[in-house]
This record gives C-alpha cells, sequence and structure tokens, in this order.
C-alpha cells in the first residue's frame, strides 16, 4: 500500500507576509548591523541563539527603540514601496562590495605595498639623468623598479596605473615642447636631468611633487654645483669611493687634463706625479691601479 504524503501550500497571504517579513529583517540589518562575530549565527541553534540574545540585552535602550521604530515605519510601507527599497538596499550593498573588493586588491598590488613605497630620494638623485619611467615613478613616490610602464599595463583598472599612464603621458608629450631631454638611440629613450625636471613640474597644478623628491633634488644641486656630476659604477655592490678620491687627486695634479700617454707620462711617471701634488694632504690616496683606471689608462 503506498503511502501518500500531503503538503500543504502556503497561501497567498502567508507568501506575501514572509516575502514582506524577510525584508524587513534585511532592512532592518542593514541599518543596525550584528557584530561581525554573530554574522552567520543560527537561532535555531541553542549555543548561537544564546549569543544573539545576550548580545540583544546588552544593547542600549536608545538603539533598540530606533530599532523598532525602523521596523515600525517599513511595516507602514505597501507592498510595492517595501520591494522597492529592498532592492535599491541590495544593489548599494553589491556596489559597497564591489568597491571593497577593489579598494583590497588595489592595496595589494606590487606598487602599493609598503617595501615599494618611497620615503628616502637620496640614492636617486645621485644619478644625473632619469628616464621618463623613472621620473614617473618617483613623482608618484614609487620604487622605479616595481612601478614600470610594463607593470602598470597589466593593471588597466588600477588607480594607480591611471595616474602612472596620465602623468606618463603628459611628460613625453612634454618632452618636445618645454622639457628639455637627452634622446638616446638605444632604450630607455629619453633621458632627464632631475633639476630639469623639477623646472618643469613645480609651476604645473596637475603634477604635485613630493616635498621630499623636491628637497633631495635641490639639495643635490646645490652641493654639486662647479663639481663634476659624472657617475662611475658600484663595484661588488659598494659605494665607489676610491675611484672618486682617484679622480679628485687627478684633477688637483693635472688642471689642465690629463696628459695623453706616451714616453713622457708612463703609468709610472703619472702615477707619481700625482701622488707628489697630493702629498700635502692628511689623506691617504687609492691604489696606483685605481689611480690608472680613473684617468683613463690601462694597468699592465
Amino acid at each position: 500500500m503506498t503511502v501518500r504524503r500531503i503538503v500543504k501550500m502556503p497561501t497567498k497571504a502567508e507568501q506575501r507576509a514572509t516575502r514582506r517579513a524577510a525584508a524587513i529583517h534585511y532592512l532592518a540589518r542593514r541599518k543596525f548591523p550584528l557584530p561581525d562575530y554573530l554574522v552567520g549565527k543560527d537561532p535555531f541553534i541553542v549555543e548561537e541563539l544564546r549569543e544573539l540574545v545576550a548580545y540583544q540585552s546588552g544593547r542600549p535602550a536608545h538603539e533598540k527603540e530606533e530599532e523598532a521604530t525602523y521596523r515600525a515605519d517599513l511595516e507602514a510601507l505597501s507592498d510595492g514601496a517595501l520591494l522597492k527599497k529592498e532592492k535599491e538596499e541590495r544593489v548599494r550593498e553589491a556596489i559597497e562590495k564591489h568597491e571593497a573588493q577593489r579598494v583590497a586588491e588595489e592595496g595589494n598590488r606590487p606598487w602599493n605595498l609598503p617595501s615599494a613605497i618611497v620615503s628616502n630620494f637620496g640614492r636617486y638623485v645621485d644619478f644625473p639623468k632619469w628616464t621618463i619611467g623613472t621620473c614617473v615613478a618617483l613623482l608618484l613616490e614609487r620604487d622605479p623598479k616595481v612601478a614600470t610602464w610594463a607593470a602598470v599595463q597589466h593593471a588597466p583598472n588600477s588607480d594607480f596605473a591611471k595616474r602612472f599612464v596620465g602623468l606618463h603621458e603628459l611628460i613625453v608629450a612634454s618632452v618636445n615642447a618645454d622639457l628639455q631631454a637627452e634622446l638616446t638611440r638605444s632604450p630607455p629613450g629619453y633621458l632627464i636631468e632631475p633639476p630639469e625636471l623639477l623646472r618643469w613640474a613645480m609651476p604645473k597644478t596637475s603634477v604635485a611633487v613630493p616635498p621630499k623628491l623636491q628637497m633631495a633634488i635641490e639639495g643635490k644641486a646645490a652641493v654639486s654645483i662647479g663639481a663634476s656630476c659624472q657617475i662611475q659604477p658600484r663595484r661588488r655592490g659598494r659605494k665607489n669611493l676610491p675611484f672618486q678620491e682617484a679622480e679628485s687627486a687627478i684633477a688637483k695634479a693635472f688642471p689642465n687634463g690629463v696628459p695623453p700617454r706616451g714616453k713622457e707620462w708612463s703609468n709610472a711617471a703619472f702615477v707619481a706625479e700625482v701622488r707628489a701634488k697630493n702629498s700635502n694632504t692628511n689623506e691617504r690616496l687609492p691604489s696606483d691601479t685605481t689611480i690608472l683606471r680613473a684617468a683613463g689608462r690601462k694597468p699592465k
């Protein structure tokens, strides 16, 4: 014998009441949200029900009154007005979630990590010329090795990428107009002196120059007046101070220029002359090899 189970379908009035109750509960929770530790708690589970009851019991009286008044106002709305309000709120919630996700993704991008934020520009102003990419990255206070033209091309929806591209295009457009730059035949293309970049950027309201970058460029320019701006490559990861000391000693010994190599000025005679002209200084001169290399001579 087959036993048939009869399921009673809810009436239209019951469906309407359930729909209104769900809408009112959603709108009330949006306006008066639960703490994070209570989100998702099931009131049909005893332990979780106790947590919900404890929270409601501990709420200030004015909050309970405000929520009760809000729920009463929702109850007074017609079905159409209530459902319209719920729909608008759900759209607003979706936009908020999308924006929160976008902000989280933006914060996790390589150029927005704390390690990519530049606060000390001293190491960059030691270079006599910058590429356009370096100029843009430093104006945006980012590490030029992290914030590059190639990197931002992969994140077209990133706020930082849009700023980078816009500033990059502005500098490129200004190169032939009012920004002096040296065009190289090989990459990276245009090279711009830091003081020239500062002169171009300062009057423009659309370009914000970081104060620390401005101070670093102006400070370096003041120190470099009358001095050579040639930057020698680092050797073995260290600052090449002996090479620079050798250059200074050579300039003191031969103020009119380094003499050509020949019988009169062999390597030994050249080094001896440099050491003789700098004998009255208390500073210790670099090795003979360093002196010869700084003069462009090839040690034997």
